[in-house]
């Protein structure tokens, strides 16, 4: 199947003014990125985790991410989420978006991904109670 092709999408239809495709930021200013952004777009192929979309949200920033892998326990409303073999929901997705802002993904809760949780988890599969 043939991959989202964001770029021209944002071309095509007249995007260029409202998209930001920085490249390369470092760490430590990705908190202030995207606390001023209105909208993360994350169209990954294959994720093992999914990090840049829950750093965008535990910052504020609404994240689209593309429906596969790990992406839909980190993105779950489905709404908010994309197929990467057709560019017509995305662009439907970033149309919507240019003339409103989407509001923080709904589902997003912080508290799901803390140190404190993860190790409860971790500790849970090992066969450990955490003491």
């Amino acid at each position: 199947p043939s991959l989202c092709d964001v770029r021209g999408a944002i071309r095509n239809y007249g995007l260029e003014r409202a998209v930001v495709m920085p490249g390369f930021v470092p760490d430590a200013d990705l908190p202030g990125l995207y606390g001023a952004a209105e909208l993360l777009v994350f169209p990954s192929e294959r994720e093992g985790f999914g990090l840049p979309p829950l750093e965008a949200m535990a910052s504020g920033c609404a994240a689209f991410a593309a429906d596969n892998s790990s992406l839909r326990e980190v993105v779950e409303d489905a709404s908010y989420r994309f197929p990467l073999d057709s560019i017509e929901p995305l662009v439907e997705k970033l149309l919507a978006a240019s003339e409103r802002p989407p509001a923080l993904n709904p589902s997003f809760s912080p508290c799901r991904f803390s140190l404190e949780k993860s190790l409860e988890i971790y500790l849970q599969a090992l066969g450990l109670s955490p003491s």
